[in-house]
């Protein structure tokens, strides 16, 4: 075999060598036909800003301030980066469809008296200005020239809106400037006098008013993300009388607390709405639903949401109440689980490394980690259904007494006592370190039961 690997190093360099060759060739020619297209190639880390003018409004001046990104004039706001990235990144390789070496007049493309006019300066100084003129008769684009030079080019329209950005599109669109991790507080206050308010403690969400209790933590956490990132779709900056758009009486105040390693501050949002009825003979439209919001960080601005917020409309506290009893109960995370009925008494527990299963009629046997998995599902399976509007930790003494534990690896130990009724199938609950009686679905304990026995037969 020796004797041939000269003649294979030789075949395999020249494969190489022939790869490399057509690759250069290539990459020769390609160059060259992509220059006579390419409008712009400026690193998007040189540009320091940019300006879009129109003949109808005011220059809209995008600046890099601090590394952020701000919006300096017709108003100083901070800009939408959703938006500014992607411009900033096509202007690296800003490549147009045709190129006109010798164009006719100006008059021709549109370009006599530009619609638009986006000029970009660098931190070294140099300033770009790309003047856009008429779409092109033919196919989806749009004239474009660099002023100061003859050559005229077609971008797509697709690019060309890209580059096409009015104030509203540069202008940031969330209503709240907040770090949403940040948020310590959070509490909705509605017209009719009524209110929610939650308080993270610690890692966990609770309800404190109008009641308190255990709060659903992953529900909560759903609304301050959206909240923290609700968006508008227009704005109005020289608002009207605030009844047109329902904020002298707001429908809905939500107030978000918010608390760093140096401040605390608390935000407001007044939220009104405004029902528009169908003209007359067109009642299959059905009314027309606005929602206007106004926030204690800019009362001069109000926002428009064309989004459906109904659901903030109509929150009550009994939807925030942890039903969640059991979440934790995980074969990394359990070390016990007992189930007491009047049948007698089901143990799951974690001996070392092995799990162990006792039931009321047998000696405890060894399972293998996927029967307790399907145990431990149908412990998590174990929700409460309501809340009773009372508070009260005291079950009635009519009908059999089910109870349900469950013992962490931490030693900490969680459980619930449930009466079996005949009516509609909701026991009375309560559980261990809370403070109200709640409603429970039967058929969850049942299922529980039922699963343990299942799983010691197999």
């Amino acid at each position: 075999m020796k004797r041939f690997t000269p003649t294979w190093i030789l075949i395999l360099v020249a494969i190489v060598l022939g790869t490399v060759t057509v690759w250069t060739l290539r990459r020769a020619e390609e160059p060259q036909e992509l220059a006579a297209r390419r409008l712009l190639a400026l690193d998007p880390q040189s540009i320091e800003s940019m300006t879009f003018e129109r003949p109808e409004s005011p220059p809209v001046v995008l600046e890099l301030k601090l590394d952020n990104w701000q919006i300096t004039s017709p108003l100083t706001w901070k800009a939408d980066l959703n938006t500014v990235i992607p411009l900033l990144s096509l202007l690296e390789q800003l490549v147009a469809d045709e190129r006109f070496d010798d164009p006719e007049g100006d008059a021709s493309y549109g370009l006599d008296s530009p619609q638009l006019v986006v000029t970009i300066k660098t931190k070294d100084n140099e300033t770009t200005v790309l003047e856009f003129g008429d779409n092109t008769p033919v196919g989806y684009g749009r004239y474009v020239r660099i002023a100061g030079k003859k050559e005229v080019y077609t971008l797509s329209q697709e690019v060309a809106e890209l580059l096409n950005q009015d104030l509203t599109a540069l202008r940031d669109k969330r209503i709240m400037d907040i770090v949403v991790t940040d948020v310590q507080r959070l509490g909705f206050r509605y017209a009719d006098g009524s209110s929610i308010v939650l308080m993270r403690v610690g890692n966990e969400w609770q309800l404190i008013s109008p009641f308190q209790d255990e709060a659903d933590g992953l529900l909560t956490e759903e609304f301050v993300w959206g909240l923290g990132f609700m968006q508008t779709t227009s704005f109005i900056d020289t608002p009207q009388d605030l009844s047109s758009y329902g904020l002298d009486k707001p429908a809905l105040q939500i107030e978000m607390v918010t608390r760093s390693s140096h401040e605390e501050k608390t935000h407001t949002l007044n939220i009104g709405i405004v029902e528009v009825p169908p003209p007359p003979g067109r009642s299959y439209w059905g009314v027309t639903t606005t929602y206007y919001v106004q926030s204690s960080a800019d009362d001069q601005t109000i926002y428009e949401i064309t989004a459906d917020l109904s659901e903030l409309m109509t929150l009550k506290a009994e939807e925030f109440v942890n039903k969640l009893i059991f979440n934790e109960a995980w074969a990394t995370r359990t070390q016990e689980v007992q189930l007491v009925t009047p049948d007698g008494t089901w143990t799951l527990e974690k001996a070392g490394d092995v799990w162990r299963l006792e039931l009321p009629d047998r000696a405890p046997i060894t399972i293998e980690r996927s029967r307790v998995d399907r145990i431990l599902a149908a412990v998590r399976a174990v929700q409460l259904d309501s809340i009773e509007q009372r508070r009260s930790t005291q079950l009635p003494t009519a009908g059999k007494l089910w109870t349900l534990h469950v013992t962490g690896l931490d030693g900490k130990r969680r459980g619930l006592a449930s009466r079996e009724t005949t009516d509609d199938g909701l026991w009375p609950t309560t559980v261990d370190g809370r403070q109200h009686r709640y409603q429970l679905d039967g058929a969850h304990l049942r299922r529980l039961q039922e699963t343990f026995n299942e799983q010691a037969s197999k």
